[in-house]
């Protein structure tokens, strides 16, 4: 039963060439080990009649029977042809319950028992429940990253338009400022004069904010530029 599994799924036998004698393949069984159906499905050769054939009677590719045969039908086809006999399925119903189970993605009992083999046969089992639940799972995340994505965008936003506020109210300070110092009621006062007051309570009054000093005297410079102060 082991052979003809073997042959049913890679379509040839695991020791013996194609038309071997009788005594050869035989002998060959009882001293050949034969390769993992895996590694003959790797070896079939997409060139090759025979296997276009092979193939097409399975309607398959040779990638999708590689992975088909790798892990469990690897393991329960190996088991049936055990050189020992006491190393063997024991009876023909423990070998169909066995393939049974691989059809059904259940654990096989010819694998060592572990609940990560246990764990990827039930996911396999519920391919569709676990696909939906990636799907959501993937959602929540991506509708997480753009949330805060937002989130920050607007932070950001938000950062500007009070940097904006506090230079416009820093602007009409100092204009108020300049427009009291040129009242009428006061001594007069020239356009140098003037600025030079306005550029020593810049200096003063931002001393410690850098940027916002930086911003006051560059708007500063455009009133000595029209007083033509170029110096």
């Amino acid at each position: 039963l082991g052979v003809l599994l073997y042959k049913m799924l890679v379509g040839r036998h695991p020791t013996a060439a194609d038309g071997a004698s009788d005594g050869v393949v035989v002998r060959n069984l009882i001293e050949l080990e034969p390769p993992p159906l895996s590694t003959v499905a790797s070896s079939l050769r997409s060139d090759d009649s025979h296997t276009r054939r092979l193939l097409d009677e399975r309607a398959t590719s040779r990638d999708r029977l590689v992975r088909r045969c790798r892990g469990d039908l690897d393991t329960i086809v190996a088991k049936a042809l055990k050189k020992n006999p006491d190393e063997r399925y024991q009876t023909v119903t423990v070998l169909a319950d066995d393939v049974r189970r691989h059809l059904r993605s259940e654990p096989v009992s010819a694998r060592p028992d572990s609940s990560w083999y246990r764990w990827r046969k039930s996911a396999a089992r519920r391919r569709v429940e676990l696909a939906a639940a990636a799907v959501v799972v993937l959602a929540l995340v991506a509708g997480t990253a753009i949330a805060v994505r937002q989130a920050h965008l607007s932070a950001g936003e938000r950062d500007r338009a009070l940097e904006q506020l506090r230079r416009a109210e820093a602007v009409n300070d100092l204009s108020a400022f300049l427009l009291a110092e040129a009242r009428p009621d006061r001594a007069p006062i020239s356009n140098a004069e003037l600025l030079a007051r306005g550029e020593a309570v810049i200096q003063r009054r931002f001393a410690e904010d850098t940027v916002l000093r930086t911003h006051m005297l560059l708007m500063l410079a455009d009133r000595y530029f029209e007083n033509q102060q170029f110096d």
